[in-house]
C-alpha cells in the first residue's frame, strides 16, 4: 500500500520521542511525513491535515497524541496519558480545547489508538466513550545501553536518582524535602536529578540545609544515564501521575533498585520488584530511601527483581504489537 505515512517529526532521545525512534526503526513500509514543524504547534491540525490531502495518504499514524483537524484516511494516534485532565497546574485553555473539539472527535473516529499501559487504557475508554477494541496497548522497551555488566558511575558518596522533569505532576518538590529528611540522617549521602529545574523548584533547593549535596545533571546520554543508574542507590520516581513511567524501566534494566509512587500506571511497571510509597506522604517516601539505603540484601533482592520485571519490556514486541495493529487497520 502507497501512502503510509509515520509522523517522524516526534523522534527525540526521550519521552514520547524515545518511543517515536524505536517504534520508527522497527516499522518497514512506511514514508516520513514530509511535514516540518512541530507537532504540538496549536497550528499542526490543520497543516496536517493540509499535509495528508495534498499527498493522497491513504493512512497517518502518530506515535504521539496529535491528529489532523480533518482526514479523509484512517487516523492512527498514540495516546500515552490524560495528564491534562488530571493536573490544572499544567493544561491550559488552548490545550483543553484542542483536546476536546480537535483530538477527541478524531479519536473516536479512528479504528484503533495505541497507548503504553493498562492504566492509561482505561483512562482513554472512559474519556473518550470508546469501545474497548479501538484502544490497543503497546507498552513501551528499553533500549540496549541499558543492562547491568557494565561501568557503573564512580562516586565517593551513596546517591539516588531521579530521572525527569520538575513538572508538577513529577512531585519533585516532595523528593527534595524526602531526601533532606534521609540527608540529615546520613551525611555522606546524595541526591542527582537529570531534569531541567524549575524556578520554584530551584528555590527550594537552595533554602535546603542540603543544598551542596543535590546535583543537576544536563544532557546525559543513554550511556551515560546507564552509567548513573548502575552507581546510585535506588532510582526514586515520586510522580503524582505517570502513563508508563520508563525511567523505572531503564533503572531496573540496568541492576538499579526503584523506589515509587504507588499511583497511576506505577505499580503495573514495577509489579513487585520495587518499594512503593504513597506520593504526599514526605516521610514515608523517606522511610523508604532510608530503607534501602540502610540494607544491602534489600538492594541485592530488588535488583535481582528489577532485572526479571524490566525483561518484560522489549521494544522489538513493542514494534511487533504497533506492526500488527496498524496492519489491522490498513487491511480494513
Amino acid at each position: 500500500m502507497t501512502g503510509m505515512y509515520y509522523d517522524a517529526r516526534w523522534c527525540a532521545p526521550h519521552g514520547i520521542g524515545r518511543f517515536a525512534t524505536e517504534v520508527r526503526n522497527r516499522l518497514s513500509g512506511w514514508d516520513d511525513l514530509p511535514l516540518d514543524g512541530s507537532p504540538t504547534s496549536p497550528s499542526d491540525s490543520w497543516r496536517l491535515a493540509k499535509c495528508l490531502k495534498q499527498n493522497k495518504a491513504s493512512i497517518y499514524f502518530s506515535p504521539g497524541y496529535n491528529v489532523p483537524l480533518y482526514a479523509s484516511c484512517p487516523v492512527v494516534a498514540t495516546v500515552h496519558d490524560l495528564i491534562h485532565l488530571h493536573c490544572a497546574d499544567e493544561t491550559s485553555i488552548a490545550k483543553r480545547a484542542y483536546y476536546r473539539y480537535v483530538q477527541r472527535p478524531m479519536i473516536r473516529r479512528s479504528p484503533v489508538t495505541l497507548t503504553v499501559s493498562e492504566f492509561s487504557r482505561q483512562e482513554i475508554i472512559d474519556w473518550y466513550d470508546i469501545a474497548e477494541s479501538q484502544v490497543v496497548v503497546v507498552g513501551n522497551g528499553v533500549s540496549e545501553e541499558f543492562k547491568p555488566d557494565e561501568i557503573a558511575l564512580p562516586s565517593k558518596r551513596p546517591y539516588f536518582y531521579f530521572v525527569g522533569n520538575t513538572k508538577p505532576h513529577k512531585n519533585v518538590e516532595s523528593l527534595v524535602k524526602a531526601f533532606a529528611i534521609v540527608a540529615e540522617k546520613y551525611g555522606d549521602v546524595e541526591l542527582k536529578l537529570v531534569a531541567k529545574p524549575s524556578d520554584a523548584i530551584r528555590r527550594l533547593v537552595a533554602l535546603t540545609p542540603v543544598k551542596d549535596r543535590i546535583e543537576w545533571i544536563r544532557g546525559a546520554s543513554d550511556v551515560k544515564l546507564a552509567e548513573q543508574y548502575r552507581g546510585a542507590v535506588a532510582t526514586v520516581l515520586p510522580s503524582f501521575f505517570e502513563g508508563f513511567g520508563l525511567p523505572l524501566v531503564e533503572a531496573m534494566a540496568c541492576g538499579c533498585p526503584v523506589i515509587a509512587s504507588d499511583r497511576t500506571s506505577i505499580p503495573e511497571v514495577v509489579g513487585d520488584a520495587g518499594i512503593l510509597f504513597d506520593p504526599n506522604n514526605i516521610d514515608h517516601i523517606a522511610d523508604c530511601m532510608i530503607r534501602v539505603l540502610d540494607d544491602s540484601e534489600l538492594r541485592a533482592a530488588m535488583k535481582q527483581k528489577g532485572l526479571q520485571q524490566a525483561a518484560k519490556f522489549r521494544w522489538s514486541q513493542v514494534g511487533e504489537r504497533v506492526r500488527r495493529a496498524l496492519q489491522s487497520v490498513a487491511a480494513s
